[in-house]
């Protein structure tokens, strides 16, 4: 988010958190509040809902999840992913994935 905020042409106008928050260092809940850094609204994906709520979509030309797997079964960012192409979906709201390689005998 940090690059993708500074980049020509793209308008960040807000975040979704995770579990352990945007910059992952939270506690497991994490509340709605604003980015220190961007100045952009946080709004949690694991408080008091797991799902981006339609009012927070609905001005979003596109999503962007960049959260790297890390290879275990009790990791919640996939369930996250899930729910968010769910909500996506019904907003007929694009999502782009970054992915990458798993640390976990991902390039052997």
């Amino acid at each position: 988010m940090d690059v993708l905020s500074k980049a020509p042409n793209v308008k960040l106008v807000a975040l979704f958190a995770p579990e352990h928050g945007i910059r992952g260092v939270a506690d497991e809940k994490v509340s709605d509040t604003n980015d220190e850094q961007t100045g952009l609204p946080i709004y949690s994906l694991y408080g008091e809902s797991r799902r981006p709520k339609p009012e927070q979509l609905k001005d979003l030309d596109a999503l962007v999840y960049d959260i790297q797997d890390v290879g275990v079964r009790f990791y919640t960012y996939i369930t996250t992913l899930g729910y968010l192409l769910e909500e996506a979906a019904k907003a007929k709201l694009p999502v782009f994935i970054l992915d990458r390689a798993n640390p976990i005998n991902g390039v052997d």
